[in-house]
């Protein structure tokens, strides 16, 4: 298959999305923000760290920053008449926690992507752990796991947690490899995407890696395949990489209309832009990137910077994909102080022959 070339790809903001997250007390702010379908019309939200409090006149007040996670399900697929339901994890106060806490006190879980097969979800995890450091990035992974719900049509308030500890993860001082950023299936083979950081060099270098399991066979670690120069092998720590300027958040996706696979992500930089590649599978071989919006967001304050672009395809259509990114800022004020900054920022791509 070709790589498609003769298209066009336009970039709007849809705001009728961001009423869904607007709201005045309970959660009020996060980011992450990956989607999984589940049975019965709804659709899991996966977050990061979560302010839980109210907004009052476009201000956070008596907000508490619960580290970790927390979740939503959202019932019906139209922003128009679907509800939120927003939800975090038990304490013996009443007080919010992270929806899934490590079994250890010792920091918390960031969400990466999930998936279903059958009534069963997956739910890929990094543990995050403090360093001490000041600032936005004092903290660093430590480990890998998969969280998984064998039926996950119950409330989630009634979900079974199993958590496998991934064996696939290396974090050294110059080199970090993990899977869990993404995932895609097409029923026979669930393909699970990672990603290689040198950081040995100046800026950060992100690389795309690939990994594949049997469909519905995620936790049975001796089935995983890892892509390696065109071919599929055994040996996770060969897992190749592709490009250097990925976010360590991203989407894959299969866009009907162009018969083709996008690559949906934030650059590592922190630069305020979404792009896009193209692959003629879903193992590649990907386009150059492509910037399709540039976020207005960062000039909203001084320190504001964007982050965590990518798609949501069963929210989107044929010749379309609905774009999440995040937005935050280096001086918590900037954040306390605007509600519309910390909360899913929506964009949507349409693609459409560029013969036309």
């Amino acid at each position: 298959m070709k790589l498609k070339e003769d298209f066009r790809v336009t970039a709007e903001p849809a705001p009728e999305w961001e009423r869904l997250f607007r709201r005045e007390q309970g959660w009020i702010g996060s980011d992450c923000a990956y989607t999984v379908p589940l049975p019965g019309e709804r659709t899991l939200w996966l977050f990061g760290d979560t302010y839980f409090g109210e907004a009052r006149e476009g201000r956070r007040v008596n907000a508490r920053l619960v580290m970790g996670n927390s979740i939503a399900i959202q019932h019906g697929r139209s922003p128009g008449n679907a509800r939120m339901e927003f939800l975090f994890g038990k304490s013996g106060d009443d007080r919010p926690v992270a929806f899934i806490s490590p079994r250890t006190t010792r920091g918390w879980f960031w969400f990466g992507h999930g998936i279903t097969h059958g009534n069963r979800l997956w739910l890929f995890l990094t543990h995050i752990v403090p360093t001490g450091e000041p600032g936005v990035f004092g903290f660093r992974s430590e480990s890998s796991w998969l969280a998984e719900i064998p039926d996950c049509r119950a409330h989630p308030s009634q979900w079974r947690l199993n958590l496998h500890r991934l064996p696939f993860y290396h974090h050294s001082g110059a080199r970090l490899l993990s899977f869990g950023s993404a995932v895609w299936s097409d029923g026979e083979w669930t393909t699970i995407y990672g990603t290689h950081d040198d950081r040995s060099h100046t800026p950060l270098k992100r690389g795309l890696t690939v990994a594949r399991t049997p469909g519905g066979k995620l936790s049975q670690f001796t089935q995983w395949q890892f892509w390696v120069d065109g071919r599929w092998s055994a040996n996770w720590r060969e897992s190749a990489s592709v490009g250097e300027e990925i976010g360590s958040e991203f989407s894959v996706s299969y866009v009907p209309c162009l018969r083709q696979w996008a690559l949906v992500y934030s650059p590592a930089t922190l630069a305020p832009e979404i792009r896009l590649r193209l692959g003629t599978s879903p193992c590649g071989p990907w386009s150059d990137p492509q910037t399709v919006y540039t976020c207005p967001d960062a000039k909203a304050g001084r320190h504001v910077f964007c982050y965590a672009a990518k798609a949501h395809p069963d929210l989107s259509g044929a010749d379309d994909l609905l774009v999440t990114y995040a937005t935050n800022s280096f001086e918590m004020s900037e954040v306390l102080n605007d509600t519309s900054l910390y909360v899913p920022r929506f964009v949507r791509l349409r693609f459409s022959d560029g013969r036309r």
